[in-house]
């Protein structure tokens, strides 16, 4: 299967600058807030909380920062393997697997250097919702990307139907 330096071009910007994306704002909230701190964004919507995660989703495994860590590299493998091995004109699938990439990369890295995750985005109309950012963002972006492919996406014609 030919690789196109479009389709790479495409998964590897998006994966980059959405990393990029995802620790610029939490240095940005790192240099402006205390831990605990919060500010409302657009009140009674969205605000800024800085709350550092040790865990995944809402502190899950949070005494096992080894294993997050694994699991992470091995989520990256896997969505690489899913790039590599995708056909090519699946755009979509690209961009999911592209921001999937950035949110696991985005999260290993605080996990790496830090030991936890810095979360910052709150609901503040669902005070319940876990505290979230850019990265968590990238991740359920890119899974609900995928399950728009998979549902929506081109269907393969039948074995009697011709091809068109």
């Amino acid at each position: 299967m030919r690789r196109t330096p479009r389709r790479h071009l495409l998964f590897w910007s998006v994966a980059v600058l959405g990393t990029l994306a995802d620790q610029a704002t939490k240095a940005l909230v790192d240099a402006h807030f205390s831990e605990g701190a919060e500010a409302a964004v657009v009140p009674g919507l969205l605000g800024v909380r800085r709350h550092s995660n040790p865990g995944a989703l809402a502190g899950l495994a949070g005494g096992h920062p080894t294993l997050l860590i694994f699991i992470s590299f091995a989520a990256m493998g896997v969505i690489l393997w899913l790039f590599l091995s995708a056909k090519p004109q699946r755009r979509l699938t690209d961009l999911a697997l592209a921001m999937m990439m950035a949110g696991a990369v985005g999260n290993v890295i605080d996990r790496l250097f830090l030991g936890h995750v810095r979360d910052f985005i709150q609901f503040l109309f669902w005070p319940q919702y876990p505290v979230f950012n850019l990265a968590d963002v990238w991740l359920t972006v890119g899974v609900g990307l995928m399950l728009i492919g998979l549902v929506f996406g081109r269907k393969a014609p039948a074995a009697s139907e011709p091809a068109a």
